[in-house]
């Protein structure tokens, strides 16, 4: 018998998605007001922010919830749209270690027909290995993948 598990989010990438939206709007408010400042550093930042929703929080930030037969999927922390996939109609998942300032996270991407369709880590998720240890029991594991930063940008745009 298995249970519906809901992922969790940690506060840091929450938080860390919030506040940049609030900063790049705070920073363009402060060029608009002020008469020395350009509004051309506001824009980048913006800019910046809009990249970052697109690509890492779109791809990576999954609220995913795993039940006996499914596994359901909503991107940009649980505001993008919610799709279900059959457990039976999956490859399995990948997994890849990735390393940064603040230590090395895994990633595990959830595969159909090659493609990625959803994603935890113990960066976002604060429920990390109960999810694994579910998925494991369900999917094929098809190993650690070694992290290629042109695979990865290949990836954010599919």
């Amino acid at each position: 018998m298995m249970r519906n598990i809901r992922s969790k989010f940690k506060i840091l990438p929450f938080f860390t998605a919030i506040g940049l939206i609030f900063f790049g709007f705070f920073l363009f408010y402060i060029c608009l007001v002020s008469p020395l400042a350009t509004i051309v550093l506001p824009v980048l930042f913006l800019l910046f922010v809009a990249y970052f929703w697109l690509t890492e929080f779109r791809t990576r930030a999954h609220k995913i919830s795993v039940n006996t037969d499914f596994i359901s999927v909503c991107k940009l922390f649980g505001l993008g749209r919610s799709e279900v996939y059959d457990f039976k109609k999956l490859d399995g998942f990948e997994i890849s270690i990735q390393s940064g300032k603040s230590g090395s996270f895994e990633f595990l991407f959830v595969l159909k027909n090659g493609k990625r369709v959803a994603c935890i880590s113990n960066f976002y998720h604060s429920n990390y290995g109960e999810l694994k240890k579910i998925l494991l029991e369900n999917l094929s594991y098809f190993g650690v993948k070694k992290y290629s930063f042109k695979e990865e940008y290949s990836q954010m745009f599919k």
